[in-house]
């Protein structure tokens, strides 16, 4: 009894919390934009990132992630959302992760596709995989997503499961 009860808390306890944001004025975990990370139930990069809450300048995208020294994540005014700073951190977590873990969540969806492609790319998909194992650890039925991200709930339980012993 004792042994199931641990095993059950350990499959639900939350990741420690490891992403440090910090706005461009200096201010260390703003809210509430700190607080949706260190819940996130899946493991944060272990990076101090700057929060932008700005467009991002590039590419015409509402949000985005630039790979510089300090990361940065710009959430512009119509995607700071819960689920848009997820899918940022996604990117992050995707920048400590081996090649090897990549390739592996590739061959759960046997993709061949090198990680940055065009259209709907593995890297895209990857962030809202970990979105979405972020927010829920657990779906009952079929998820349909942006970038084409398509899981089965088991496929779901696959994915959040290498999410948390990537890197």
């Amino acid at each position: 009894m004792l042994a199931a009860l641990l095993t059950t808390a350990a499959a639900t306890a939350q990741p420690a919390a490891a992403v440090t944001l910090v706005l461009p004025n200096g201010t260390a975990r703003p809210q509430p934009y700190q607080h949706w990370a260190d819940r996130a139930a899946v493991p944060t990069t272990r990076a101090r990132v700057t929060l932008r809450l700005e467009e991002c300048p590039v590419g015409g995208a509402g949000a985005c992630l630039f790979h510089t020294a300090p990361l940065a994540i710009y959430l512009g005014r119509y995607g700071q959302a819960r689920g848009t700073l997820l899918h940022e951190l996604g990117h992050a977590f995707d920048a400590q992760m081996s090649e090897r873990a990549r390739a592996r969540f590739n061959a759960l969806f046997r993709d061949p596709r090198p990680w940055r492609s065009a259209a709907n790319s593995p890297h895209e998909r990857f962030a809202e995989a970990y979105r979405l194992c972020a927010m829920r650890p657990r779906i009952a039925r079929r998820y349909v997503g942006a970038y084409g991200y398509t899981v089965t709930p088991a496929r779901h339980r696959r994915v959040c499961g290498l999410i948390r012993t990537a890197t």
